[in-house]
């Protein structure tokens, strides 16, 4: 009886520390986005201009 008494505190004290450190997915992808630079500097950048020309070769008409 005492064995069972220890197994369920146990359980008890081991599910409220857990419950205590869980984190919530939107915290973990916070400290993502700070973690490499902030919001700001993840935003794409609007200083390329892509420039291209498309060569297609004329028809071969004979």
């Amino acid at each position: 009886m005492r064995a069972l008494k220890m197994l369920a505190l146990s359980l008890v004290t081991l599910t409220v520390i857990t419950s205590a450190k869980a984190q919530t997915a939107e915290e973990i992808v916070q400290k993502h986005i700070d973690a490499m630079g902030g919001a700001e500097k993840s935003k794409p950048s609007t200083a390329f201009t892509p420039k291209a020309a498309w060569r297609f070769p004329a028809p071969n008409c004979q």
